[in-house]
């Protein structure tokens, strides 16, 4: 006879959960069709797991994964989280399964796996941090999810194409004309970039073309620089 979950072991599984990962230290909690709701910070620090062991809905605080390199999915994270969400040193390969709006900072650094920012929040009201990752375009970033956020990308890939405008808003128009086409920057959308931003595009004949095309990733086994067409 197959065995049927009724909802009382349902619920009685995700509670044996939040005790066995003292999801109620910073903060009560309730379960909600299958979610558990914080009104508080949840921490994992100082756990191990490669998916996160119960699904939650709303954290009101903060929700900080383990610093461990062993988180490979973001799977079960909560669709919204008022502070900072923090799932560094992983090695999930794309941020699937973030929460939906972030009401601090996003904190997804020291993670070498990370090739793809799909999945990222539809608004970070903090800073976006993707420090040291394979990260080599801005593609799953959604158009005004940043906002004035501060976008970290140093040891990245992707970092020196940052770096031409310093400026959250530069990821949307890069992301609208296609300027970057995989491996090549194509210049004249490029230019079109500046001139959303109301900056002065540089001379194509002085741009650093070595140090783009010198450009590799941080563990130095994928693809190299970016290529520029003009």
């Amino acid at each position: 006879m197959k065995y049927i979950k009724t909802f009382e072991s349902i619920n009685r599984s995700i509670e044996e959960a939040c005790e066995k990962y003292d999801i109620g230290r910073f903060g009560s909690y309730e379960i909600k069709d299958g979610l558990v709701n914080v009104d508080g910070d949840v921490s994992f620090m100082g756990f191990r797991f490669s998916k996160i062991p119960i699904k939650f809905g709303r954290v009101e605080g903060g929700f900080f994964l383990p610093n461990e390199y062993c988180i490979k999915t973001l799977e079960g994270s909560p669709k919204w989280v008022g502070g900072s969400f923090v799932c560094q040193n992983g090695l999930y390969t794309n941020l699937k399964g973030a929460p939906e709006y972030v009401g601090g900072d996003f904190r997804s650094a020291d993670n070498r796996n990370l090739i793809s920012l799909e999945g990222a929040p539809n608004k970070i009201v903090g800073d976006f941090n993707i420090r040291y990752t394979n990260v080599r375009n801005f593609d799953g970033i959604k158009e005004f999810s940043l906002g004035g956020s501060y976008f970290e990308c140093q040891g990245s890939p992707i970092y020196y194409i940052y770096t031409l405008f310093y400026d959250p808003r530069c990821i949307d128009s890069i992301n609208e004309y296609g300027a970057i086409q995989g491996d090549n920057i194509i210049w004249d959308r490029l230019v079109e970039v500046y001139h959303d931003l109301e900056m002065n595009p540089p001379d194509p004949y002085e741009f650093d073309v070595d140090v783009l095309e010198s450009i590799s990733t941080i563990d130095h086994i994928s693809k190299g620089g970016y290529k520029l067409i003009f």
